[in-house]
C-alpha cells in the first residue's frame, strides 16, 4: 500500500497475510524489525540486529477471520481486547526469548541464523 503525504515523500507499507502461520501457545504473532533504507540505487538496507515478537491476545482460529484479536497483533487493535491490561506484559517477546523457544522446540537455534 503506498500513500502520499502532501508535501512529503511517498511511504510504503509491505505486508503479506500468512494463511498457515507458526503459532506459539495457540497465539498468532508478528515480528517487529527496525530497518533503515539509505539508498534506492543501489538498494542499501540496514537492519537493527534485534527485533521483538508481538502476540495476539486471542487464540488463533483460521475459521474466524472477522476476529481481529486473533489475527491482528497491533497494539492499536489489541488494546480493545478484554483483559488487555492483564496480559499486556506477556504479549511481547524480545528476540532472545524467541531464540530460546526455538532451542527448546528444535534442540538448537540454527533456524534463527539461516
Amino acid at each position: 500500500i503506498g500513500y502520499n503525504v502532501p508535501g512529503g515523500d511517498t511511504r510504503w507499507v509491505v505486508q503479506k497475510y500468512i494463511e498457515n502461520p507458526l503459532i506459539i501457545n495457540h497465539r498468532k504473532f508478528d515480528f517487529r524489525q527496525w530497518v533503515l533504507v539509505t539508498d534506492w540505487n543501489p538498494l542499501t538496507v540496514w537492519f537493527y540486529d534485534k527485533c521483538y515478537l508481538r502476540f495476539c491476545l486471542a487464540d488463533f482460529d483460521i475459521e474466524k477471520l472477522d476476529d481481529p484479536f486473533s489475527h491482528l497483533c497491533n497494539n492499536s487493535i489489541q488494546k480493545d481486547c478484554e483483559g488487555f491490561e492483564d496480559f499486556r506484559d506477556n504479549s511481547m517477546w524480545p528476540s532472545e526469548q524467541f531464540i530460546e523457544y526455538l532451542r527448546d522446540l528444535y534442540g538448537n537455534d540454527l533456524i534463527w541464523y539461516q
